[in-house]
């Protein structure tokens, strides 16, 4: 009887001292303390009908493509049934970047990812979604965060533009995609240090104020055209 017993309060010294160290462990494991943007996503713009549209995605079966449905709600038509918001659709933030900070002083900067699961659907491991929980036309701010912690994000600000994207090059448009935005102004910061050169076309978009010199001064009137100021 009294080995039982000696074996009873050995495991159960054993489980105890086991819980303490995990207990330990876990509240030692550091804490997402902070999170800030570094590097907003390039494509700041999305127009109709070619990046969203009113409506929502929907999968009537498990085992069924999504399908699109019209409606009053502004969805994103890349990636349909994928991301955190399902229904939505898939924002571009090719380019973001976020620098996280935790608990015991260390930091690590993270860049926009997107992972193509088995059942054709995309997992992002940087979350967004509209400020106010939807998307609406104009300028709004889409908050950035982790799963791990959703109490610290951060913000940046994009144009939703109920027209169609436009077919025409505008001034700016260095690069001849039909859009005005970071890449740009990096090809024009590129040529004012030699890294590239120009042919006179290009000179053409990228002098934003005409003045026959292409520096960082067109750079930055390019980004300022990027996000509509």
């Amino acid at each position: 009887m009294r080995k039982t017993t000696k074996l009873m309060s050995l495991i159960l010294a054993l489980v105890m001292a086991f819980s303490l160290c995990s207990g330990f462990s876990a509240s030692a494991a550091p804490k997402l303390v902070s999170l800030k943007i570094t590097s907003v996503p390039e494509q700041l713009k999305f127009y109709r009908g070619t990046d969203w549209d009113y409506g929502t995605w929907d999968q009537p079966d498990d085992f069924e493509p999504w399908v699109w449905v019209p409606g009053s709600r502004i969805s994103f038509l890349r990636n349909p049934g994928s991301g955190y918001y399902q229904e939505t659709g898939m924002i571009n933030a090719t380019g973001l970047v976020i620098e996280v900070g935790y608990s015991d002083g260390s930091t690590k900067t993270i860049k926009y990812r997107e992972t193509l699961k088995e059942d054709g659907t995309y997992t992002q491991n940087i979350i967004l979604s509209p400020e106010n929980g939807v998307y609406k036309v104009g300028k709004i701010k889409i908050e950035v965060w982790l799963l791990e912690d959703n109490r610290y994000y951060d913000t940046y600000e994009i144009e939703i533009i109920d027209s169609s994207k436009p077919t025409e090059r505008q001034k700016g448009d260095v690069n001849n995609d039909l859009s005005v935005n970071s890449s740009d102004a990096l090809l024009v910061l590129q040529y004012a240090v030699s890294l590239v050169s120009f042919d006179s076309t290009q000179k053409r978009y990228a002098d934003m104020n005409n003045d026959g010199k292409y520096n960082s001064a067109d750079a930055l009137a390019i980004l300022q055209t990027a996000v509509g100021k």
